[in-house]
């Protein structure tokens, strides 16, 4: 009795969550041409702050898809911020002929960001990382945006660089990350869909660090970016929405960026990223009683649509237990009497309905999100194992809300440098 009760309360819970998914979907379909920010072409002086800590080995491609771009040289300023590097930085910056700022020490990404932007003569900022490689249009397509005087951010979007050589020899370890990496580039197709649903409010709540503009006078005023926060770029463009300016997201400023090839990689980085993510939503809950509205900013913190998001597969999951496990019904033909059901309109389980729905949105939203990225739609064909990525990333979120609300330290070596130095 207390298993069934467990289980029409989950069905109620499930329902509501899908249906405020189903919401978000449906007002970004009516408001989509919202969406876009048109701009007309701008030329502004610029600087770009590349924070860089021990990246020699990546740094040299950086710079080079930098210098390759189309942005005219003249008006652009690239800057190098050596954060205490041990390795060639230095000395690849300097070949390169950038600006180069060393700091004796290891500040960490956020202080040398804030050295880049003291030390920068141009009142554009661009900020990216060492790993992360731009595309020819992709300066222009940022700072053109600034031809208005009420913008000041604009988010640009990341795909996932592909690894060279997988498969030079084949191993279970390499399949592994072959459908690990697959997984991630998908993902990140969906947050630049997800972005463009914000940017249907005017609710874009993050200009990522890898690939985002600002004004630099923006950033002065909001006193920089916050050592003190794990995901600095989410807490500034907070910040930057309570001055009043606009935050925008370009879907054509396009960078690549390598993804964590292992599980250990991954599980840091996303503990970092959820457990900033509280910590973003902890800071800033007064944005709820802005111009914007409960339900545009509720639904556009990025951690509430995916605390929603994994609440779903969650439950999906303990239906599954609850029939499966408890109730001894075979699996074939549970699926397969939901199937039957659906497409024969007859009454079928509560639980089923819902499942279906939720696939056949998270169908739509990514193949909406494979066509805004410009990607092949080969990578479709790895949307039915998707649920298991999103399920392992469950737990690391449910593990994050753990830490944060215990106040427990985590331990992000290895990407902590990202974050802020001596940061738990």
């Amino acid at each position: 009795m207390a298993e069934t009760q467990l289980y029409i309360t989950g069905v109620y819970i499930t329902l509501a969550i899908l249906l405020i998914i189903l919401f978000w979907d449906l007002s970004y379909i009516v408001r989509r041409k919202k969406s876009d920010h048109h701009a007309k072409k701008f030329f502004p002086r610029t600087s770009l702050i590349i924070p860089a800590h021990n990246e020699s080995a990546v740094l040299p491609k950086t710079l080079e898809k930098i210098f390759s771009s189309n942005y005219p040289k003249n008006i652009l300023e690239v800057i190098v911020v050596d954060d205490g590097s041990t390795d060639d930085t230095a000395k690849i910056a300097k070949r390169f002929g950038v600006k180069l700022i060393k700091n004796k020490e290891n500040l960490g990404k956020c202080k040398a960001l804030n050295v880049g932007i003291k030390n920068a003569s141009n009142d554009i900022i661009i900020t990216t990382d060492a790993d992360t490689e731009f595309g020819k249009n992709t300066i222009e397509n940022l700072v053109k945006h600034f031809s208005d005087e009420e913008v000041g951010a604009v988010a640009g979007y990341y795909k996932a660089l592909p690894l060279k050589n997988l498969f030079s020899h084949f191993s279970l370890g390499k399949l592994k990350t072959f459908f690990l990496l697959k997984f991630q580039s998908l993902e990140y197709m969906t947050f630049l869909f997800a972005r463009r649903r914000q940017a249907a409010f005017d609710a874009v709540m993050v200009v990522p660090g890898a690939v985002g503009a600002y004004r630099k006078e923006v950033l002065e005023k909001i006193g920089g970016f916050d050592s003190k926060m794990l995901i600095e770029d989410y807490d500034a463009t907070i910040r930057i929405h309570k001055t009043g300016y606009k935050v925008v997201c370009e879907k054509d400023a396009v960078a690549w960026t390598k993804p964590p090839a292992n599980i250990s990689e991954l599980v840091r980085q996303r503990l970092r990223w959820y457990r900033g993510g509280f910590e973003v939503l902890a800071k800033h809950t007064d944005l709820i009683q802005s111009k914007h509205g409960f339900v545009p900013i509720i639904l556009g913190f990025e951690y509430v649509t995916i605390f929603l998001q994994i609440m779903l597969f969650t439950l999906i999951g303990a239906s599954f237990y609850e029939k499966i496990i408890l109730l001894h019904q075979d699996l074939w033909f549970l699926l397969s009497g939901w199937f039957y059901g659906l497409v024969h309109f007859k009454p079928i389980d509560v639980f089923g309905a819902i499942i279906i729905t939720t696939v056949m949105v998270g169908f739509i939203e990514t193949y909406f999100s494979v066509k805004i990225t410009r990607s092949s739609l080969k990578n479709l064909l790895y949307f039915p194992m998707i649920g298991i990525y999103l399920t392992f990333l469950g737990f690391i979120w449910f593990y994050s809300l753990f830490a944060h609300v215990s106040k427990r330290k985590v331990n992000l070596k290895g990407h902590a440098w990202k974050a802020s130095v001596n940061r738990a």
